[in-house]
């Protein structure tokens, strides 16, 4: 899924990846939010959307997360979702100030895990 996304001319938003030692160590990916979120069934909170933070689980705590928050949303208003079972996760939005607004779904690209929706 991934490799489709980053082979598009243009790209559908921004793209950033964070790397360290000449290695990949994350990127995210962030654009406009999808009136409506077809996937979701829901009209989005925020016209800027963080679709997505990965990291390598050695990259936790090291700074890169906060690295590609910024260089693909900065501080601009935003909503994101959020597995609901991932603490880590959630903790790491709302100590960048995201905040769940009460909108979850059942997700069933995800077999039927909660996600819920966070904004700032």
């Amino acid at each position: 899924m991934w490799a489709h996304i980053l082979r598009l001319d243009p790209a559908p938003g921004r793209i950033v990846v964070a790397e360290r030692d000449g290695r990949v160590a994350g990127f995210a990916f962030a654009g406009s939010a999808q009136h409506p979120d077809a996937r979701k069934n829901t009209e989005p909170a925020r016209d800027l959307h963080l679709f997505s933070i990965y990291l390598l689980a050695d990259e936790h705590g090291a700074g890169a997360g906060h690295a590609l928050l910024e260089a693909t949303i900065g501080q601009n208003p935003a909503q994101l979702w959020v597995i609901g079972a991932n603490e880590h996760a959630r903790r790491f939005y709302e100590r960048h100030g995201f905040e769940p607004d009460g909108c979850m779904v059942e997700d069933p690209e995800l077999n039927g895990i909660v996600e819920f929706r966070m904004v700032r």
